[in-house]
Protein backbone atom coordinates (compact mmCIF):
# COMPACT_ATOMS: atom_id res chain seq x y z
CA UNK A 1 0.00 0.00 0.00
CA UNK A 2 1.23 3.46 -1.15
CA UNK A 3 -1.01 5.15 1.21
CA UNK A 4 -1.67 4.12 4.95
CA UNK A 5 -5.04 4.81 5.13
CA UNK A 6 -5.90 2.13 2.96
CA UNK A 7 -4.62 -0.69 4.73
CA UNK A 8 -7.42 -0.82 7.27
CA UNK A 9 -9.69 0.09 4.14
CA UNK A 10 -8.70 -3.24 2.83
CA UNK A 11 -8.41 -5.10 6.42
CA UNK A 12 -12.44 -4.13 6.84
CA UNK A 13 -13.18 -4.93 3.82
CA UNK A 14 -11.70 -8.51 4.07
CA UNK A 15 -13.37 -8.69 7.55
CA UNK A 16 -16.55 -7.72 5.97
CA UNK A 17 -16.36 -10.24 3.06
CA UNK A 18 -15.91 -13.07 5.76
CA UNK A 19 -12.08 -13.36 5.30
CA UNK A 20 -10.24 -14.95 8.14
CA UNK A 21 -6.53 -14.36 6.95
CA UNK A 22 -5.56 -11.57 4.75
CA UNK A 23 -2.06 -10.03 4.55
CA UNK A 24 -1.34 -6.07 3.25
CA UNK A 25 1.96 -4.87 3.08
CA UNK A 26 3.56 -1.65 2.79
CA UNK A 27 7.04 -1.89 2.01
CA UNK A 28 10.14 0.75 2.15
CA UNK A 29 8.87 2.96 -0.25
CA UNK A 30 4.77 2.18 -0.14
CA UNK A 31 5.73 -0.68 -2.82
CA UNK A 32 3.23 -3.48 -2.11
CA UNK A 33 5.80 -6.14 -2.57
CA UNK A 34 8.77 -7.10 -0.97
CA UNK A 35 12.48 -8.11 -2.17
CA UNK A 36 14.35 -8.53 1.17
CA UNK A 37 16.53 -5.59 0.27
CA UNK A 38 14.07 -3.03 2.71
CA UNK A 39 12.22 -4.02 5.94
CA UNK A 40 8.48 -4.69 5.27
CA UNK A 41 5.24 -3.48 7.43
CA UNK A 42 2.93 -7.06 7.43
CA UNK A 43 -0.49 -5.71 8.12
CA UNK A 44 -2.60 -8.76 8.97
CA UNK A 45 -5.91 -9.75 9.67
CA UNK A 46 -5.08 -13.11 11.77
CA UNK A 47 -7.99 -15.94 12.65
CA UNK A 48 -6.83 -16.02 16.09
CA UNK A 49 -4.57 -12.71 16.60
CA UNK A 50 -7.59 -10.05 15.29
CA UNK A 51 -5.08 -7.51 13.60
CA UNK A 52 -1.73 -7.28 14.04
CA UNK A 53 1.42 -5.33 12.69
CA UNK A 54 4.68 -6.86 11.91
CA UNK A 55 7.81 -5.27 10.78
CA UNK A 56 10.01 -8.09 9.31
CA UNK A 57 13.46 -6.44 8.77
CA UNK A 58 15.68 -6.54 5.57
CA UNK A 59 17.12 -9.54 4.40
CA UNK A 60 21.31 -9.21 5.34
CA UNK A 61 22.10 -11.16 1.58
CA UNK A 62 19.78 -8.69 -0.46
CA UNK A 63 20.27 -5.28 -2.11
CA UNK A 64 21.15 -4.35 -5.35
CA UNK A 65 19.48 -4.84 -8.51
CA UNK A 66 17.94 -7.94 -9.78
CA UNK A 67 20.40 -9.32 -12.55
CA UNK A 68 18.33 -12.28 -14.61
CA UNK A 69 16.27 -10.13 -16.90
CA UNK A 70 14.92 -12.31 -19.53
CA UNK A 71 13.27 -15.64 -19.19
CA UNK A 72 16.40 -17.80 -20.16
CA UNK A 73 18.87 -15.35 -17.63
CA UNK A 74 15.68 -16.59 -14.77
CA UNK A 75 15.88 -19.99 -15.33
CA UNK A 76 19.64 -19.86 -15.26
CA UNK A 77 19.29 -18.58 -11.97
CA UNK A 78 16.31 -21.53 -10.94
CA UNK A 79 18.57 -24.13 -12.18
CA UNK A 80 21.82 -22.89 -10.50
CA UNK A 81 23.79 -21.95 -13.10
CA UNK A 82 23.89 -18.18 -12.63
CA UNK A 83 24.18 -16.29 -9.25
CA UNK A 84 21.85 -13.27 -8.98
CA UNK A 85 21.79 -12.19 -5.31
CA UNK A 86 19.08 -9.58 -5.71
CA UNK A 87 17.31 -11.53 -7.42
CA UNK A 88 17.28 -14.96 -4.96
CA UNK A 89 16.71 -12.79 -2.71
CA UNK A 90 13.38 -12.11 -4.04
CA UNK A 91 12.07 -15.08 -4.49
CA UNK A 92 12.98 -15.73 -1.06
CA UNK A 93 11.48 -12.74 0.24
CA UNK A 94 7.84 -13.59 -1.52
CA UNK A 95 7.99 -16.99 -0.45
CA UNK A 96 8.46 -16.28 3.42
CA UNK A 97 5.23 -13.32 2.96
CA UNK A 98 3.01 -16.55 1.06
CA UNK A 99 4.57 -19.20 3.90
CA UNK A 100 3.03 -16.72 6.51
CA UNK A 101 0.01 -14.75 4.47
CA UNK A 102 -1.21 -18.66 4.01
CA UNK A 103 -0.54 -19.31 7.56
CA UNK A 104 2.08 -22.09 7.08
CA UNK A 105 4.35 -20.31 8.87
CA UNK A 106 3.33 -18.21 11.90
CA UNK A 107 6.36 -16.48 12.66
CA UNK A 108 8.51 -14.06 9.56
CA UNK A 109 11.57 -15.35 10.84
CA UNK A 110 10.39 -19.07 10.61
CA UNK A 111 8.88 -18.17 7.30
CA UNK A 112 12.10 -16.46 5.99
CA UNK A 113 14.43 -19.86 7.14
CA UNK A 114 11.35 -22.25 5.66
CA UNK A 115 11.55 -19.81 1.93
CA UNK A 116 14.91 -19.96 2.50
CA UNK A 117 15.07 -23.89 3.11
CA UNK A 118 12.87 -24.20 -0.17
CA UNK A 119 15.00 -21.90 -2.27
CA UNK A 120 17.85 -24.37 -1.68
CA UNK A 121 15.73 -26.85 -2.04
CA UNK A 122 14.80 -26.92 -5.61
CA UNK A 123 15.47 -28.30 -8.21
CA UNK A 124 18.85 -27.42 -9.85
CA UNK A 125 21.04 -28.54 -12.82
Amino acid sequence: MFHPPYIALHLDTAAELGRRRVVVLKGGGGEAEWTGARPLAVHALHPVLGRTEQHWPALADAGGQVEAQDADALFDVWRGRREDAAGSATVIATAALALYACGIDEDPAEAVAHARSLWRSRPVG
